[in-house]
């Protein structure tokens, strides 16, 4: 029954979560924090935490993670299957039917779905805020966070401002006790703590075939590992890996500038994952590569990296995690999580589905109904693009 119900429940956010990799983690936050209480605001951060200072993607690194510590190893792979397979499907059936997006209503559509997207990460950065941040130090390092990333963004400095907001809650703790860290034993905590009795012993094994596939693929499956390499070596999410799988695939000829480039359009407009963008890459790989056998070869292995060292590292994590020393060093590193979804929601989230006034105002109304009115998504979604649709027969 539990694997069914994290089937499930994966499944509806597959289908429902679009506005790219902050936007999810809002999405799992509302479905797992707020609605079914599997995890407390901290667990979650924790787990958030954790995945933003790893490569890979993360919010499919933050669904696997709570998979697992739901339902074991199993639940893990179900939790992905799940929340990946729509976008999957949808994008490499989607190539065929691109060109309906080309006109102003498909681009009206589309920038319904980006309104969204802000909608949702504010409601989210809003109440992570109000937990995680009610300390002065904690405020302080959000807001240092937020700014250093709008004046310098890119995925190393997203690393370097969880590191040192770790540091400066550690180091600049004074008498407190952590009063931020949130206590509660869940049902969540304790199966996390069981998985961690397997999980450990297995830690090195999958650490270890991290490195080996990494350094091997090339030799053994030239096509696993232009993906397992794009998905082991980029930090920051989708986007980021975007300028890695152009060096791999279009700067080698093995796909052209305008196939790339059109996939990736699609790839904005569906809900899911951006590492999804692998199966429509694989599908249209030259030769005997390409087809099914090549989506689900470019799925699975940009994905794999990003898990093997999820799998090599939550163990520990959660032991250092209940330590009362290092508590304080992750509640800062939280804090600074909340900066940089903060600085996420300005660029690229804000800027670009804010292009006229009534954006914001249909920006506004899906907030309310989100945060205020407890309207489900799935409406929140028809809502902002009929009225960009609607609009756009006005402006």
């Amino acid at each position: 029954m539990r694997y069914l119900e994290v089937f499930w429940i994966f499944l509806k956010l597959g289908c429902t979560s679009f506005g790219g990799p902050i936007a999810h983690l809002m999405y799992f936050r509302e479905a797992f924090v707020e609605h079914r209480k599997w995890l407390s605001e901290t667990e979650y951060l924790n787990i958030v935490t954790l995945c933003q200072t790893l490569p890979g993607p993360a919010s499919s690194q933050v669904g696997f993670s709570i998979g697992l510590m739901r339902a074991g190893l199993l639940g893990a792979l179900l939790a992905f299957i799940a929340f990946t397979l729509p976008s999957i499907l949808v994008l490499i059936t989607f190539a065929n039917y691109l060109y309906l997006f080309d006109s102003d209503l498909g681009q009206a559509a589309l920038q319904g779905l980006a309104i969204l997207a802000l909608a949702v990460v504010l409601h989210g950065v809003i109440g992570m805020g109000k937990q995680l941040c009610k300390q002065t130090r904690h405020f302080t390092i959000a807001v240092l966070t937020f700014v250093a990333l709008l004046l310098a963004p890119s995925p190393a400095m997203q690393v370097v401002v969880i590191v040192l907001g770790a540091a400066a809650a550690y180091f600049f703790r004074g008498n407190s006790r952590h009063q931020n860290i949130d206590a509660k034993t869940s049902d969540f905590t304790l199966k996390l703590k069981t998985s961690a009795k397997w999980s450990v012993g297995l830690a090195p094994f999958f650490a270890l075939s991290f490195i080996v596939l990494l350094f091997s693929l090339a030799y053994i499956w030239p096509l696993a590992d232009d993906f397992y390499r794009s998905g082991a070596l980029v930090f920051g999410g989708g986007h980021v890996v975007m300028p890695l799988l152009e060096s791999a695939l279009v700067s080698v000829d093995k796909l052209s500038e305008a196939e790339f480039l059109a996939g990736y359009g699609a790839t904005q407009a569906v809900p899911g994952p951006m590492f999804s963008f692998a199966a429509y890459l694989g599908y249209l790989m030259p030769g005997n590569d390409g087809g099914i056998i090549g989506a689900l070869t470019a799925s699975i292995f940009i994905f794999l990296p990003g898990f093997l060292l999820v799998l090599a590292v939550l163990p520990y994590w959660q032991r250092i995690s209940q330590h009362t020393q290092a508590q304080g060093a992750i509640a800062g590193a939280s804090a600074a999580v909340v900066g940089l979804l903060a600085a996420a929601l300005y660029d690229p989230i804000f800027t670009h589905a804010i292009l006229h006034a009534h954006d914001l105002a249909v920006a506004a109304i899906a907030y309310a109904a989100l945060a205020r009115w407890k309207i489900p998504v799935l409406f929140v979604v028809v809502f902002c693009v009929l009225a960009k649709v609607l609009l756009a027969f006005f402006y």
